[in-house]
């Protein structure tokens, strides 16, 4: 059901879905349990909305919002929830927390006998205590990490900065070592040439000496021919 069916089916005093819901004059509905602590000690049976008086102390049910309740309460323990928000014993919201059980508790727990002058406060009341020393207790840890994660970014940066600065000197070494490649193939090639040209000059003068002695041998040949 959507939470303004269920706002509708809240008593005004304890708002809560109703438990016995009876009828004033006034047409003014409340828990029988309710409307009974509510006058409790007063003279006048005054209705805690209206004021108007009742002229009965014991007010007939309200048969029909009753019904509605328990259809109500029925889908709601059908519906699938969270354990710690609804009381499975009856089937209520926790709206007290019992501080010396350390425990939650629905308006009908209050009265059993077993926290029976027990210390009990509303559970939002609790719950916002709880928080502020959850939020007090995370504060250094939340600085801590903000912390860590200042550092992990340096860190990053820095290791982004090494990389970086690698890549810069590979290619460094890289764009070094093609000129000297460069410069020892040119070197190779000039040295070879070099070679080269000496072979030739020597080879040439040599070719001079062997013709000028094949000359020679060829006339003394003849010589000693004739």
């Amino acid at each position: 059901m959507s939470l303004r069916v269920e706002e509708d089916l809240c008593c005004p005093v304890c708002q809560d879905v109703y438990r016995d819901p009876v009828v004033l004059f006034c047409s003014h509905s409340f828990c029988r349990l309710c409307l009974k602590s509510w006058w409790e000690g007063k003279k006048k049976l005054e209705c805690p909305l209206c004021k108007e008086e009742s002229t009965t102390s014991d007010p007939p049910c309200n048969l029909a919002l009753k019904m509605l309740c328990d259809r109500f309460l029925l889908t709601r323990k059908k519906e699938v929830t969270k354990p710690e928000v609804i009381c499975r014993p009856h089937g209520e919201r926790f709206k007290l927390f019992c501080v010396d059980d350390e425990k939650l508790l629905c308006l009908v727990c209050q009265h059993s006998d077993g926290h029976y002058g027990h210390k009990l406060q509303p559970v939002n009341e609790v719950a916002q205590g709880r928080r502020n020393e959850l939020r007090k207790a995370l504060r250094p840890l939340l600085d801590k990490l903000k912390v860590f994660k200042e550092e992990k970014g340096n860190l990053d940066q820095t290791a982004e900065y090494i990389k970086l600065q690698a890549q810069q000197t590979e290619g460094r070494i890289k764009e070094q070592f093609r000129k000297l490649h460069l410069f020892l193939h040119k070197e190779e090639d000039a040295r070879i040439a070099a070679l080269r040209t000496e072979e030739s000059k020597k080879t040439q003068k040599v070719s001079l000496k062997i013709d000028a002695l094949s000359r020679e041998i060829a006339a003394l040949s003849r010589t000693i021919k004739d």
